[in-house]
């Protein structure tokens, strides 16, 4: 689902969809209901982040990526800054190699605080924890 999100538009075959009831629901949304081969979708939306920026948002023991995702509308928002993931050297000099941990209480999930603007000047925050260090 990231790739319909972040690209418009997803095969009606994508193998992620295996065999769950996913073709409704798209068939609902979907701004070109004549091609049966894929879904589209006219949210124009863009992400907060890349992995340049922000390379995961997971940080376990066996496991560091990108799993959680914050889009925007591109036409209505600008974003503003980003508080990103803890610094790489502090978790190597304090031994952390995952999370949660006593000092990193948050779960599995980095923490990060995103800053937009609406396009009309008003401010919209989006938190999703309170340990982070970075502003990028």
């Amino acid at each position: 689902m990231i790739e319909f999100l972040q690209t418009s538009r997803i095969s009606s075959k994508h193998p992620d969809f295996k065999d769950l009831p996913y073709k409704s629901c798209l068939q609902r949304i979907s701004y070109n209901t004549e091609r049966s081969t894929e879904y589209t979708h006219a949210f124009k939306l863009n992400s907060a982040y890349n992995s340049e920026v922000m390379p995961y948002t997971n940080y376990t023991f066996d496991f560091r990526g990108i799993i959680d995702y914050i889009f925007f509308s591109k036409p209505n928002m600008t974003p503003l800054g980003l508080l990103g993931p803890l610094d790489p050297n502090w978790l190597q000099e304090h031994k952390i190699v995952g999370a949660p941990h006593p000092v990193i209480p948050s779960g599995t999930h980095d923490n990060s605080f995103y800053f937009f603007r609406y396009h009309d000047n008003h401010l919209f925050f989006q938190i999703t924890s309170h340990y982070s260090s970075n502003w990028k």
